[in-house]
């Protein structure tokens, strides 16, 4: 009956194209679907006339599929992947600096500097004092609100990392179920297209949350192998199981579960954007704000543990609660703290002198040590308490000691003259310096013509001329250098008699002051540790304004104010203001360059995708025309059945 299996064949045939065709328009928008195509072969079912005759058959069902344009669209698919999380990120870092106001932070540090200019016009002003307590800390609530926000961020970015590592670990553990499905099937000779196209979507969904590489069995079994940073995530029919964690330099990593070797060096994907973001670019931005906030901090202190404020000179004195360990042990040792001389002035009431001690800090000194060598200053008390340095006097009624880098006038021996030189205010070289003055005549001081004193430093460069003849009234100050000022009182002076200025470039080189929190305007060295020192904020007549010899200048608050226009060497010639603006347009700068790069892999992919859907996607037109050919095809098959039954039924009532 050959005639007869023909029309089944045929039958069989169009029934089965029927149903792939089926299947292509309920998939055709089925993310990751491939349409199906099935081959068609003759089929030889007997012969006539000497010549085979037959029908047809379905031979296979084989995916429309481009290995090498779904191994790319796989690659860019990480790629966007990773750089729009990026993108993401950095435009709520670029949103929060525009939500917070970055004017407002700018406003706030150009508002503590200008607050303290005010108050070097006034500075026992107190209202003029409380202003800049509170311009401190208008300045210091902005820098932590900034690190509150970043501190969030990062812990946002965290819980977002391992969300991503428990999608990965369904996923990968849905491949490795697909692979044990398609196997059995594939080594059948069937065609588990639709397990194919599930394991495949699978495998570009686990690429956007990490870079992964999918490698072909080659044995036949359709299985696909699945590595991601150096680690197989599916092999076969098995799959492992990830967990987050910190590498041994607290950087965010992923390991294997249970094996605790964390791996930071993540590519692609969200987790590659999570890594980098939480690994490298917050830390760059909150390290170049956290610096800046530091280096503020540095500046302002060093000049304010230098100078008094109207409150006068000190009796005691506590810092922070810092290490106990060796200096050379601490955090701020090599930056803020290193080995140099502090300097302390004890005033005896008694006796009405004012004696300077040079104490040196070296890198093997402890707290304690350090105040075994302050209780050795006569006058002065030292002593280690809950971790914090005290300084005291022995008897307060007698006692007081301050730090200010007063320049010392000594006068070599030989003087003859009868009138005796002051010097007052403050020497501002970039190391110690020791200036010597010459008289150049003999005479009498405001008297006789021509009479000056010649003032040249360590290098015997001319510094000053101080014209103390005819028309100069004695005691009346000279300038020598910018805030350093020289008078002679009345009587005479001998030609070639000297005198000697020692002046300080600072009264603490080793930065000990700060760090230890003695007399300090600001503490913490971070944004969310800067706060106004409560001896200050407390009392704002603490605030330290001045630091010439009478305690009445403004010398030391000039000093705290020029520092707002100053650039800075650590903040790379920058003032503190604009390195806060360059970090700002640092971000703004990644954002614009990050949706570029975005826009450009969307446009990329977009390419892609449209290729893939004219190789692999359904076209619901050209399904419906193959659909008519196959209903055709089987009518036609159906009635050439009843026809060869029909003309049976005639031949059997001839016979």
């Amino acid at each position: 009956m050959p005639d007869l299996q023909i029309g089944l064949s045929g039958l069989r045939t169009a029934q089965e194209a029927l149903e792939v065709i089926g299947t292509n328009l309920a998939n055709a928008s089925t993310a990751g679907y491939h349409r199906q195509e099935a081959t068609i072969a003759s089929l030889v079912t007997g012969s006539g006339a000497g010549l085979p005759v037959g029908g047809s058959e379905v031979t296979a069902v084989r995916r429309s599929i481009d290995r090498l344009l779904e191994a790319e669209l796989l690659s860019r698919e990480t790629l966007l992947a990773q750089v729009e999380q990026e993108l993401l990120t950095l435009e709520t870092i670029e949103g929060a600096f525009g939500d917070m106001d970055t004017q407002a932070v700018t406003d706030a540090i150009d508002n503590f500097f200008a607050a303290l200019n005010e108050l070097s016009a006034q500075p026992d002003s107190q209202a003029y004092q409380e202003q800049a307590a509170w311009a401190a800390n208008a300045l210091a609530w902005q820098f932590r609100t900034l690190g509150e926000f970043f501190s969030n961020l990062e812990a946002n970015i965290q819980l977002a990392a391992q969300d991503a590592v428990a999608q990965a670990n369904a996923l990968t553990a849905e491949i490795a179920s697909l692979n044990r499905d398609i196997e059995p099937l594939a080594r059948a000779g069937s065609a588990p297209n639709l397990l194919l196209d599930r394991r495949d979507q699978a495998v570009t969904e686990l690429a956007q949350l990490v870079g992964v590489t999918a490698t072909e069995a080659t044995d036949g079994s359709e299985t696909v192998m699945v590595t991601a940073f150096g680690t197989v995530l599916v092999a076969r029919a098995g799959d492992i199981e990830l967990e987050l964690g910190r590498t041994a330099d607290s950087r965010l990593g992923v390991s294997v579960k249970d094996a605790n070797h964390f791996v930071a060096d993540v590519d692609g994907g969200r987790l590659g954007a999570l890594f980098a973001l939480a690994n490298t670019v917050l830390p760059e931005i909150t390290g170049r704000l956290d610096d800046l906030v530091a280096e503020t901090v540095h500046q302002v202190n060093g000049c304010h543990v230098q100078g008094v404020g109207p409150a006068g000179a000190f009796t005691s004195l506590t810092g922070w609660r810092v290490s106990t360990a060796a200096l050379d042990t601490w955090d701020a040792w090599g930056t803020a703290l290193q080995a140099g001389t502090l300097y302390v002035r004890v005033t005896d009431a008694n006796t009405a002198t004012t004696t300077r001690t040079a104490i040196d800090v070296v890198a093997a000194d402890t707290l304690v040590t350090l105040a075994a060598k302050l209780d050795g200053v006569t006058g002065l008390t030292g002593s280690v308490a809950d971790s914090a340095l005290t300084i005291g006097v022995e008897d307060t009624d007698r006692y007081t000691f301050e730090f200010l880098p007063a320049p010392v006038t000594t006068v070599q021996g030989g003087w003859s003259g009868t009138a005796s030189p002051t010097v007052t205010g403050t020497y501002a070289p970039d190391q110690d310096e020791v200036l010597t003055c010459t008289v150049l005549t003999t005479g009498t001081v405001g008297l006789t013509d021509g009479l000056a004193v010649e003032v040249r430093n360590a290098a015997a460069e001319l510094v000053a001329t101080l014209d103390v003849g005819s028309g100069y009234a004695a005691g009346d100050r000279l300038t020598v250098s910018d805030d350093l000022y020289a008078a002679l009182g009345a009587g005479t002076l001998t030609q070639n008699d000297q005198f000697t200025i020692r002046a300080l470039a600072t009264s603490d080189s080793s930065g000990l002051l700060a760090a230890a929190g003695i007399n300090t305007f600001f503490k913490g060295d971070a944004m969310l540790s800067i706060e106004v020192d409560d001896w200050v904020m407390d009392d704002p007549t603490h605030l330290a304004t001045a630091m010439g010899d009478d305690m009445t200048d403004n010398l030391n608050v000039l000093r705290m104010a020029a520092l707002g226009g100053e650039p800075l060497a650590a903040l790379g010639d920058r003032t503190i203001a604009d390195s806060f603006r360059m970090v700002v347009t640092h971000v703004g700068q990644r954002v614009h360059s990050g949706a570029s790069r975005t826009s450009a892999l969307r446009d990329a992919l977009r390419q892609l995708h449209t290729q893939r859907d004219d190789l692999s996607g359904v076209d619901v037109n050209e399904e419906a025309a193959k659909m008519l050919v196959f209903e055709q095809m089987f009518q036609a098959m159906a009635k050439f059945i009843a026809t060869q039954e029909e003309t049976m039924a005639a031949l059997m009532e001839l016979l």
